[in-house]
């Protein structure tokens, strides 16, 4: 081998070792700039559940078919309130009749007057108050109204209370 094979060889090696480093620090680089990078969502978790403090009806309320029984609770979260979902069910069964006759959605329902229900969509806090009709064919019996709580990132709180339906 002559001297300058000997040179080539050696620039050769030379050349792959640093290229071998180099490869590795530029992995490394990129490597360290991907992971400083975060998502830059910087928000905050929501895993606190809303709050209901449920004013009316209470456990001793009487309501009459054709009556009104009114609804009113303060909702409140810690970010944001999404929606409300009101259940009455005839002695904790839910049958298909109860349900339709009894249930209300934020959304989509309205009040026993037929005024569009309370939006809470994106507040902290709601003083929520309506009535909600009582048909005349009502059954007459003991009913459990279920008020849900959802916020913005769909924490779910319940709260509930028993009433009664009684002949005039």
């Amino acid at each position: 081998m002559t001297n300058y094979e000997l040179r080539i060889t050696l620039y050769e090696l030379l050349k792959l070792k640093y290229m071998k480093t180099l490869k590795y620090a530029i992995i490394l680089l990129f490597s360290a700039a991907l992971m400083s990078c975060g998502s830059g969502d910087d928000k905050k978790v929501d895993d606190t559940k809303p709050t209901i403090s449920l004013n009316s009806p209470i456990s001793t309320v009487m309501i009459t078919p054709g009556g009104v029984l009114n609804l009113n609770a303060v909702l409140s979260d810690d970010v944001e309130l999404g929606e409300y979902i009101v259940k009455i069910t005839y002695r904790g069964s839910k049958s298909i009749k109860n349900v339709q006759e009894f249930y209300f959605n934020s959304r989509t329902d309205l009040d026993a007057y037929g005024n569009a229900l309370p939006v809470v969509n994106g507040e902290k806090s709601f003083d929520l108050n309506f009535d909600i009709g009582v048909g005349t064919n009502a059954r007459v019996g003991h009913y459990s109204l279920i008020i849900t709580a959802i916020d913005q990132s769909e924490n779910v709180t319940e709260e509930m209370v028993q009433f009664e339906i009684v002949r005039p």
